[in-house]
């Protein structure tokens, strides 16, 4: 029995993670199910797509007391918990029932204040589970003391998006930089630009959008939507290895990016995408114009790069086996 362990309310790329590898248990026949910390509001966003993929999950009552009193009720194998929040509860229970306990590090991004406090006790008690990085400069933050494992995404529905939409998709906020979206849309108003997502930025955003900017908002299933996209660009101060940008890539959607976090280790540059320096408007507007001027031939080369990619290196039947060799060695101990 595998746990899946996680404090959330809203959609982002650690929910887009879970979905994923509670699909890719599933299609390898490993018993596991999602545990909620606390239910937020109405319940959570992803609860649909879990009911059309047969994805058990329930909701705690938002305290250590609940996930202890849960953990000796269940046969539980591995608790595999993503987010500071729940990767330091955690080990809590750890030390109290030596469960076994995997973490996954997610976000490049540190955080100020409040924030910042909690991902350096995150960092610090780290040495109390076996821990998995999504790119190299989280390896490098552990000191190397964990598994490196892409993340990865179920590719078997995926279908090739033939869309014309230049598309932000994100959370609105500082750290994914949906403002320097903005001022790209503003260098080329001819063209059509989409942001999918919402956030404590939108009502800054719409005030200054210009009018070739649509707003979708939050969509909590972006299977429909993927088929309007043509490229996506990745506009963030700070990333792990963003799961939009897997999601695109299975399409053959192809991103020009800022090279950041773990962006590098999926693109490879005028291969199968573009990189810039971060900020780099100007250059991010040169790579946009060069891929609406290419030949159809070389634009159908690219797409078929970037599913080729993540086919071989970020799918779930290439990834979950190094999951599954990680939670067999920790039993085995």
């Amino acid at each position: 029995m595998i746990v899946i362990f996680v404090d959330s309310q809203n959609l982002g790329g650690i929910e887009t993670h879970i979905l994923q590898l509670a699909k890719g248990l599933n299609q390898f026949n490993y018993e596991n199910e999602v545990w909620f910390y606390r239910k937020y509001n109405q319940g959570h966003p992803l609860e649909e797509q879990f009911k059309s993929n047969q994805i058990n999950f329930s909701y705690l009552d938002g305290s250590l007391t609940s996930l202890l009193a849960r953990l000796a009720e269940n046969n539980v194998d591995i608790l595999h918990s993503h987010g500071y929040k729940a990767n330091i509860l955690a080990r809590l229970a750890k030390t109290i029932f030596q469960t076994r306990v995997v973490t996954t590090f997610h976000n490049g991004d540190l955080g100020q204040g409040r924030l910042k406090l909690y991902t350096t006790i995150d960092l610090i008690t780290s040495r109390i589970s076996e821990n998995i990085a999504v790119n190299k400069e989280i390896s490098n933050r552990l000191h190397n003391k964990c598994t490196l494992i892409n993340n990865f995404i179920d590719t078997s529905t995926a279908k090739i998006s033939f869309g014309k939409e230049i598309a932000f998709v994100g959370r609105l906020s500082h750290e994914k930089g949906p403002d320097k979206f903005l001022e790209l849309a503003e260098k080329h108003q001819k063209l059509k630009f989409c942001i999918y997502g919402d956030g404590p930025m939108k009502n800054e955003l719409l005030e200054l959008s210009p009018k070739n900017l649509n707003f979708a908002g939050q969509v909590n299933n972006m299977d429909a939507a993927w088929s309007k996209i043509g490229l996506l660009c990745i506009t963030s101060r700070a990333e792990g290895l963003p799961m939009v940008a897997l999601e695109a890539m299975c399409r053959g959607i192809p991103i020009i990016s800022f090279d950041i976090g773990g962006m590098s280790q999926v693109i490879e540059h005028n291969y199968n995408g573009w990189l810039t320096a971060q900020n780099d408007i100007e250059a991010m507007s040169y790579y946009l114009i060069n891929w609406f001027n290419l030949d159809s031939k070389i634009k159908s080369m690219i797409k078929n790069r970037c599913i080729q990619t993540i086919e071989a290196a970020y799918s779930s039947k290439s990834v979950i086996p190094q999951v599954a060799k990680l939670y067999t060695k920790l039993i085995s101990r």
